[in-house]
């Protein structure tokens, strides 16, 4: 998936404005990533080569932004329709009820008991109903927005659209809880797992007709969408490196100017400061290394010891299936400032500027 808001910060004024709106207005439209990656990348190319060459922005969406993002994306909107896209839509409702519906039935003994056990479903029910609410609101009201407001940006509309599904999924769990509908787990697992077997069986013979395999594509087809994905992810970390140092060469400089004006700090005096911090976080990593392994094995033990060593697995596994991708995130994201810091203070010794200097270099370009 492209890093559009990094792409974004390489462009400047209506050039970026444009993008980020046909950023937001693709988000709502849809479809699969790859089209609409390959969408964002060719804009962005368009974009670029404008904005170098000084091209109006009039020359290339003409007057109106909305219309030219129609019909931009309109071939993409169209591609699926109706009658694939909601029972595609089913298919992963149906996945989610199977799969909670599963987790509740593995730690039982009395399987038939379960299975006779009713539950209440209101909140599945619920959910789908915020699922069109949200996608009601998305096409018919958020699309207008974004080209009403000149000011709103992609980080603010995302930070919206996730407020408007936590208050929708609050008020669903209110709704479920004052209208319930209780049907036994043997009846949601036939129904759930007929729907995904018979959608699955229908979709592996429409794609053996189409490409002569089950799977999505044929292997040429397969075979270059990985080559496109790897060129778009090497793609995304040369822009988002550009736009993570250029934001840090600013925010250092700030922090400078801020510890010359109280502390009277030099420069060197600050360079080694950021070569010291940068020590202290390859060691803070080791620290929060065991807190991370502590806090997945210690409970998988106890559970093991005081009730059941399958549970104690499972439990050991759910653990480090959330909290290993949070360590890894700010592990990468920590080492990767630090590395930029000191190849900031690394480019002004090699100058000879401080860092105040290499900031005004840096709007400069």
């Amino acid at each position: 998936m492209l890093d559009t808001i990094s792409m974004a910060n390489k462009l400047k004024g209506d050039y970026r404005m444009v993008f980020e709106k046909a950023d937001m207005y693709d988000t709502i439209a849809g479809g699969e990533i790859e089209e609409r990656d390959e969408k964002m990348m060719n804009l962005y190319d368009l974009l670029m080569q404008a904005q170098h060459e000084e091209k109006p922005i009039e020359k290339i969406v003409g007057n109106d932004i909305e219309e030219f993002c129609q019909d931009y994306f309109k071939q993409e909107e169209e591609k699926e329709k109706w009658y694939i896209s909601i029972p595609k839509a089913i298919y992963g409702i149906m996945k989610v009820v199977i799969i909670c519906t599963m987790i509740w039935l593995f730690p039982f003994d009395d399987m038939d008991l379960v299975l006779e056990r009713k539950e209440n479903i209101s909140p599945y029910l619920a959910g789908i109903l915020l699922g069109f609410g949200l996608a009601f609101i998305s096409k018919y009201v958020l699309k207008k927005f974004i080209f009403k407001s000149k000011k709103i940006k992609p980080l603010l509309f995302d930070f919206i659209i996730i407020l408007g599904f936590v208050v929708g999924v609050i008020l669903s769990v209110q709704v479920s809880d004052l209208f319930r509908v209780e049907v036994s787990n043997k009846i949601l697992i036939l129904i759930s797992g007929g729907y995904v077997a018979i959608y699955l069986m229908v979709r592996s013979i429409w794609r053996y007709v189409k490409f002569g395999t089950i799977r999505k594509e044929s292997k040429e087809a397969a075979k270059h969408r990985k080559d496109e994905k790897r060129q778009m992810k090497l793609f995304n970390e040369e822009v988002s490196d550009d736009s993570t140092y250029k934001i840090m060469v600013n925010g250092m400089a700030k922090r400078y100017a801020r510890l010359q004006r109280k502390k009277g700090m030099m420069f060197p005096e600050f360079a080694a400061k950021i070569r010291k911090e940068e020590k202290q976080t390859k060691k803070l990593n080791i620290i929060f290394l065991f807190f991370y392994v502590a806090i997945i094995v210690v409970p998988a033990v106890l559970e093991m010891i005081n009730n059941n060593i399958f549970e104690g697995f499972i439990l050991g596994l759910i653990l480090a299936a959330v909290d290993i991708p949070i360590y890894r995130f700010f592990k990468k994201n920590g080492d990767k400032n630090c590395d930029i810091g000191v190849q900031i203070i690394e480019d002004c010794e090699k100058k000879g500027v401080d860092l105040i200097e290499y900031a005004k270099e840096w709007k400069e370009d």
